[in-house]
């Protein structure tokens, strides 16, 4: 497999070529996407594979590839004087963009797409997203009740901060949840009965009553009935204009001006957006169409309908309406509101390990969406910690707030109380904990629920993904680690495999085979062992899991294990971004399997 890619220079014009060759023969290392379809999902058309091997070459002489560390080794140089060298893009995922040197100074450039080896990334991606978007949100929502309608969201920012900005935008408003929400009300819209009063000629007919009679028989100015007038005889005048009232019905309601006012909020922003992000550059552009474009379009479909053409402009928000409150379709559209204002108050420096410069990096994203899965597992647990648990993860910045989960990072959450079968326990769930390789040193004085005397490891500095620490709460952490009442279950994220095959490995593939496949990005038993290493290397460990994308046995999330017993056990959770409720029960049952095991009900005992 063989292709061309053309470098232009920044007018456009072409500077030369790249051949790129697939060292594998592999059918879907190289593939060339048409135009449309690139433009569709905001990718470009020459794309390779991740965790595959590519050979180039430069087709002019003089011209060579700027170095990308890890990813462009270069050859030394042929005869003919042509720069030719290897790319590996390992697990990079997305946009790559490659420049062309003449003499040290950049001439040229052209970006290649690194597709991920799974067949779903696309909507994997998407999925993941939205949720960690709509989680975030909710958590935000749970520390503060917003009231105004001022939404600050900052528009001055870089073109990746934009689009980090239009995705929490856009978990609200393409969610099914809140197109459902927008059918619901314009098929069944709120209405009120009003009373009208209307001047019409005496001469139209009109119903009768008590206060018709009267301005018939003495409402000014009057006209005189022509003889012919059945009525003449005995009353020879009849008023001019009289006047008529009837009750109608009218969707001019608080409710609608609302639903009316929120569609307009989202046509203003996305237009923003759309038009700073189109001065900054082609990627930009692609962007906009791609995404805002179709969402602007469905909300100027919603303002142009024929219920809001007679609703006027909100002048207050009718907040406590027990419509807004309770009837289906308003309701919905009142907490997408709600998290909208929120969006605009809400920075997340994760973001930009996951959209940075055309990248979209599916095993980082992959990791941060499972922090949330593991937490809402852990949610029965929470009790009335929960909001000390959300402040944790929420902290209030000069700018609005900060998701302080970031890849990397340690973030230990606080240690929550609970009862197991009549016995009490405490329970704490880390991000990024770090096992130190020092002696361990227990401080019966500092308590706390983490510090390097209760949180050290055998050999070398450790440091799983997700930790789940548990101990009796007759003890701090730091005392039940010193009397071996403490344990540690470490979970550690794996998107790019589908099978366990891949993370485990083929037992008849050489050892050899094993490294060089991990060099190129290709997870085999190393996985096995690493997760070897941390229930053998670190203290008080009774447990170490793989959490993977792919499927189980029967299509199902699964538990896969070494040993026949909850603990001590090593194994791997399948937990789908397409099914993370059934990825919650599996982590949740085998947790509760756990706590059995540490206090058997009474039955067992």
């Amino acid at each position: 497999m063989l292709t061309c890619l053309a470098f232009e220079d920044d007018q456009g014009h072409r500077v030369t070529e790249l051949l790129i060759v697939a060292r594998e023969s592999d059918l879907d290392a190289i593939k060339v996407l048409p135009v449309s379809e690139a433009l569709e999902y905001g990718e470009e058309p020459i794309q390779l594979l991740e965790g595959r091997t590519y050979h180039y070459e430069v087709k002019d002489a003089g011209l060579e590839l700027e170095p990308i560390p890890g990813i462009l080794q270069r050859f030394m140089v042929g005869a003919v004087d042509l720069d030719r060298g290897m790319l590996t893009p390992g697990l990079y995922v997305g946009s790559l963009q490659l420049h062309l040197l003449r003499a040290g100074q950049r001439v040229g450039s052209a970006r290649v797409e690194v597709r991920s080896r799974k067949l779903d990334f696309r909507s994997d991606y998407r999925s993941m997203l939205d949720d960690i978007a709509n989680v975030s949100l909710d958590l935000l929502l749970a520390m503060f009740s917003p009231s105004s309608v001022d939404v600050d969201f900052d528009l001055t920012k870089d073109s990746d901060s934009l689009q980090q900005q239009f995705f929490f935008l856009r978990s609200l408003i393409d969610s099914a949840d809140f197109r459902a929400a927008m059918q619901q009300v314009l098929a069944q819209p709120h209405s009120r009965l009003v009373a009208t009063h209307e001047e019409r000629s005496a001469s139209r007919p009109v119903s009768g009553g008590a206060e018709i009679g009267r301005q018939i028989a003495s409402r000014y100015p009057r006209e005189r009935l022509g003889p012919s007038h059945p009525l003449s005889a005995s009353l020879p005048t009849v008023p001019r204009y009289i006047y008529s009232s009837a009750v109608v019905e009218t969707h001019d309601t608080p409710e609608n001006r609302f639903v009316l006012f929120v569609i307009e909020q989202f046509i203003e922003l996305l237009t923003t957006m759309s038009t700073i992000l189109q001065s900054k550059g082609r990627a930009a552009v692609h962007f906009v169409g791609r995404e805002i474009g179709p969402l602007l379009q469905r909300m100027e479909e919603y303002r142009s309908h024929d219920l809001f053409q007679d609703v006027s402009h909100l002048t207050e928000l009718p907040l406590g309406s027990p419509v807004l409150q309770r009837k289906a379709g308003y309701r919905e559209v009142l907490e997408a509101w709600l998290k909208f204002n929120a969006a605009g108050r809400l920075t997340w420096g994760g973001l930009d390990d996951v959209i940075s410069a055309g990248s979209r990096n599916a095993a980082a994203l992959y990791e941060y969406w499972l922090f949330f899965v593991l937490l809402r597992a852990l949610e029965p647990w929470f009790g009335v910690a929960r909001e000390e648990v959300i402040n944790t993860i929420v902290v209030p910045r000069s700018d609005g707030f900060g998701l302080k989960v970031k890849s990397g990072e340690v973030l230990p959450l606080p240690g929550v109380a609970f009862r197991h079968n009549g016995d009490e326990w405490k329970l704490q769930f880390s991000y990024n904990r770090t096992f130190s390789d020092g002696p361990s040193k227990p401080n019966f004085k500092r308590l706390t629920f983490f510090d390097s005397g209760s949180a050290d490891s055998w050999s070398r500095k450790m440091r799983p993904d997700f930790t789940i620490s548990i101990w009796p709460s007759a003890f701090d952490q730091n005392e039940a680690a010193a009397n071996g009442k403490l344990i540690h279950l470490h979970f550690d994220a794996k998107y790019s495999v589908d099978q366990l095959k891949e993370l485990f490995g083929d037992p008849e593939i050489d050892v050899d085979e094993e490294k060089r496949s991990q060099r190129v990005g290709r997870y085999t038993r190393g996985d096995l062992l690493k997760m070897h290493a941390y229930k053998d290397a670190i203290r008080r460990s009774k447990g170490a899991y793989v959490l993977y994308p792919g499927y189980g046995s029967g299509h199902r999330n699964f538990l896969w294990q070494e040993y026949h017993e909850v603990i001590p056990g090593l194994g791997a959770f399948s937990i789908r971004p397409d099914d993370a409720d059934t990825g919650c029960e599996t982590i949740r049952k085998f947790l509760l399997d756990v706590l059995d095991e540490l206090s058997p009900p009474a039955s067992k005992s």
